[in-house]
């Protein structure tokens, strides 16, 4: 025994353990706690007389007797709360979270202070009404325990949205805007408080779940997937999360997919019935869909300053566009009879726009629905006619020509717009049939002879004679 300290600055390990709580549950600290504290130095214990004792005293066969005289702690030390925590220095202290479980009876549950609290058969709603029961009876989010430097899924959603529609194009932006709700709704719903870096397999399956609750094709839900990982890939590159936590979403494979339905072109009949029932300017606007296969959203901006004119040929070169932020350029050529329809549109300032009545590609597809349903015709919207027209310039003048049409940069992507293989086997397999034979040319002489005595005399005008002509030469 080497210090000594006034009697009346100390308390017994009895009182002691009164007034002293835990960190950790915060109930009172026992004697025998205090005891093996004072053993290992994390406290320092005096005899009845004030001497201290010493660690290696308290470790010796003779600690007994001390104890038993009356081992006693100061009272600063205790008022102070300088009893050192359990969690070793440098380490935070770790908390015990009940874990979900599934029942026999197939509904899952968690058991909080020997109590079970039943939480339904869904695993989407089990996993978020876990969450409200860990909170409440934790106080915090045990997932996220206040570290500033952890980021929510909602947080992280939210930046990423941000920073894609940055490089969107005015014209894209409601669309993408509508497409990037769908992909963070219910990871927000059911994650949101959830830090990132905790969001796993599980919780992934579990929002793919919820998505495909309102019959969407699995084709769509898989894109939709797919956005959602690209947001922890994006995380990963910005350090907001680790890379782990984007490699385990990548675990998580897509749903098997046979429903996928390609877009295909809007047959000409149909089209040419559904134009008597919509109305001017919107029939207006459709025909020039069809005349220059452009998108949609590219001809709702136009404006007469945006217009070069060459010759017989309006060009237009829209700023914005789907494959702007590539820095690909795109030039749209309007003829003769789409210059026609602009002149009847034409605004009174350059600037205004030929179709200021519509700003989203949502009313153009309403409007066509609509004229479908009058005329009893099956619905079709406007993307479609894109489809159409390469479709339709492919088989007349090219691939060539269809591609510089809609904006391609290579052939492959035309292809996929182009659906006439069907009309070429066809044309293929008549070419490939045994030619009937051919005309001597006696014949056709006497033929056209016959023909141009016709028109002497005043039976054939010239119109019906070069048509006559043509079939001749034809057999």
């Amino acid at each position: 025994m080497s210090s000594q300290i006034a009697p009346s600055d100390l308390i017994t390990l009895a009182q002691a353990s009164e007034i002293l709580p835990t960190k950790k549950t915060g109930k009172k600290v026992s004697v025998a706690t205090l005891k093996r504290w004072g053993s290992r130095g994390k406290i320092t214990l005096y005899d009845a007389n004030g001497l201290k004792v010493s660690e290696s005293e308290l470790r010796s066969k003779f600690s007994a007797k001390i104890i038993a005289a009356g081992a006693q702690v100061p009272l600063s030390q205790i008022a102070e709360h300088k009893i050192p925590s359990r969690t070793p220095a440098g380490r935070k202290a770790s908390i015990r979270i009940a874990k979900l479980r599934i029942h026999s009876t197939g509904q899952y549950f968690v058991k909080l202070s020997g109590k079970c609290y039943y939480l339904g058969k869904d695993p989407a709603q089990a996993e978020y009404r876990y969450r409200e029961k860990i909170v409440e009876h934790y106080g915090v989010n045990p997932h996220n325990p206040g570290n500033t430097n952890d980021i929510t899924v909602t947080q992280l959603l939210d930046r990423y949205v941000a920073n894609a529609l940055a490089t969107t194009s005015p014209s894209w932006k409601s669309k993408k805007e509508a497409y990037y709700k769908q992909v963070t709704r219910h990871a927000k719903e059911l994650y949101g408080e959830l830090a990132a870096e905790y969001f796993g397999p599980k919780a992934f399956k579990a929002v793919r779940d919820a998505m495909s609750l309102k019959d969407r094709r699995k084709a769509y839900v898989n894109s939709l997937c797919m956005k959602l990982r690209r947001a922890w890939k994006w995380g990963v590159s910005e350090e907001l999360v680790s890379e782990s936590s984007y490699r385990r979403l990548i675990t998580v494979g897509n749903l098997e997919a046979f429903d996928s339905r390609e877009v295909q072109p809007v047959p000409q009949e149909l089209y040419e019935a559904t134009i008597p029932f919509l109305s001017g300017d919107m029939s207006d606007f459709v025909r020039l869909l069809w005349l220059t296969a452009a998108r949609p959203g590219e001809l709702l901006t136009l404006t007469p300053s945006e217009l070069e004119i060459q010759g017989d040929y309006y060009i237009y070169r829209p700023r914005h566009h789907k494959t702007a932020r590539k820095n690909k350029r795109r030039a749209i050529v309007f003829g003769p009879e789409g210059i026609e329809i602009l002149k009847r549109h034409q605004p009174k300032e350059a600037s205004s726009r030929y179709f200021p009545n519509w700003s989203d590609v949502a009313v153009v597809r309403n409007s066509i629905y609509r004229a479908c349903d009058r005329a009893y015709l099956q619905r079709w919207h406007p993307y479609q006619l894109r489809h159409a027209a390469i479709t339709r310039i492919a088989l007349e003048h090219g691939r060539e020509v269809a591609q510089a049409t809609a904006g391609h940069s290579n052939l492959v992507m035309t292809q996929h717009y182009d659906h006439g293989n069907l009309e070429r086997a066809k044309k293929a397999a008549g070419l490939s049939q045994p030619n009937p034979p051919a005309t001597s040319p006696s014949s056709f002489i006497e033929a056209l002879e016959k023909l141009a005595s016709l028109k002497d005399r005043g039976i054939l005008n010239d119109a019906e004679f070069l048509a006559a002509k043509s079939k001749l030469l034809q057999q």
